[in-house]
């Protein structure tokens, strides 16, 4: 670990030199999770253990595994 730069596995690289199309990738990123978001229903599958895992903001420490089905049958 000693040997790798700092930033070395960041998508858009760190500190002086990150990627000015950062900002516009998070905002699109956003945008897509939004719309399908408005096109499906997740339900969160039975019998799972969910543990909090203190970050930043407080994640499922293992994930959550859901079900996706569609809110509207295609047209």
């Amino acid at each position: 670990k000693k040997s790798r730069p700092m930033f070395a596995y960041f998508p858009f690289g760190g500190g002086r030199r990150a990627c000015i199309g950062q900002t516009l990738s998070d905002m699109t990123a956003t945008q897509v999770l939004v719309t399908i978001a408005q096109r499906v229903r997740l339900t969160l599958l039975p019998d799972q253990k969910i543990t909090p895992r203190p970050n930043i903001t407080l994640l499922p420490k293992h994930g959550l595994i859901m079900r996706v089905a569609p809110l509207h049958k295609p047209v």
